[in-house]
């Protein structure tokens, strides 16, 4: 499984806007020590063999959330931002209705994303379902960012008071509700 650069340029996003841009040099250069795919320069296509992404995912969370997961909701915002409004996906949130963008644009980004796994996702009035199925690996960032990414995703689309909660503990299953 890989995941693609776009993600990565995100956090860079998110680390300088949040924590000031002289954090990343210094971070990136201590990390490419340890993993050296990062040595070299990411695109928003480059793939990202995973272990290294959940890796560099990992620093990201220690060295600027504390170790806290739920840093990895902020991630997963981010990345919607950037992705939707800066990046290559602005045209997700082109005339789209709540039921478009749930059901048809967010499994898509997966894919754009992603190289394994899948999202079935469903819109209700005033809400959503998220499932994510066929992971090869086991992460909690995947849990947290998607939530984080859906969740924005929805806000730029929109949607106001957005809240969510886990359905089942074993499963990546997420409810969305929302005012549209």
């Amino acid at each position: 499984m890989d995941a693609k650069g776009v993600t990565f340029l995100a956090r860079k996003k998110l680390i300088a806007g949040q924590f000031g841009a002289d954090k990343w040099e210094p971070f990136i250069a201590a990390l490419a020590k340890r993993e050296p795919y990062f040595k070299t320069g990411i695109l928003p296509t480059t793939l990202i063999p995973i272990d290294a992404f959940l890796r560099f995912n990992e620093a990201v969370l220690k060295t600027f959330y504390r170790g806290d997961e739920r840093g990895y909701i902020a991630m997963g915002e981010t990345t919607a931002e950037y992705s939707l409004l800066e990046g290559p996906y602005k045209t997700f949130l082109w005339n789209h209705d709540y039921q478009s963008l749930i059901e048809d644009s967010i499994p898509k980004l997966w894919k754009k994303f992603y190289s394994a796994g899948r999202v079935e996702a469903s819109y209700f009035r005033g809400g959503a379902e998220a499932l994510i199925r066929d992971l090869p690996v086991t992460h909690p960032y995947f849990d947290y960012a998607v939530v984080g990414y859906m969740k924005r995703a929805l806000e730029l689309g929109g949607a106001v008071d957005v809240s969510f909660r886990r359905v089942k503990d074993d499963v990546i299953h997420f409810k969305f509700k929302f005012t549209e």
